[in-house]
C-alpha cells in the first residue's frame, strides 16, 4: 500500500523510546475526539450542554456545542456527532491510502 504524499512540514516529532531487548518503539496520536458535558445550571437558566472537539495532533480542527433539555438528550446528540465525525475521519484516512481507481 503506497504512502500518501504531502508537501507540508510534519506536525509531529517522533520520539523513539526503549523497549525490551534493544528494540525501540514510538506512538503518535493522530486523531482525538474529546467531549465535555456541562450539567444544567438553574441559577443562570442554562440547559445541559456538551462541547465536542475533533483534534488532529494538538490542533482543534472542528468543534460542536450541543444543548438539550436533559442530560440523556445531550449525551445522545454527542454520541451521534462523535459517531458521524469518526466515520468521516476514518473514510478520509482510508481514501488517502486506497484512492479510487478512475
Amino acid at each position: 500500500m503506497p504512502m500518501p504524499t504531502t508537501t507540508t512540514e510534519p506536525w509531529y516529532d517522533i520520539e523513539w523510546k526503549d523497549d525490551f531487548k534493544e528494540k525501540k518503539y514510538c506512538h503518535i496520536s493522530l486523531v482525538r475526539i474529546v467531549g465535555r458535558y456541562y450539567p444544567k445550571n438553574d441559577s443562570q437558566n442554562e440547559k445541559p450542554s456538551c462541547r465536542i472537539s475533533l483534534y488532529l495532533g494538538q490542533v482543534e480542527i472542528a468543534s460542536h456545542d450541543l444543548y438539550a433539555d436533559t442530560e440523556a438528550q445531550v449525551k445522545a446528540a454527542a454520541e451521534e456527532w462523535v459517531s458521524t465525525t469518526a466515520n468521516a475521519v476514518r473514510a478520509a484516512i482510508l481514501a488517502s491510502f486506497n484512492p479510487a481507481t478512475p
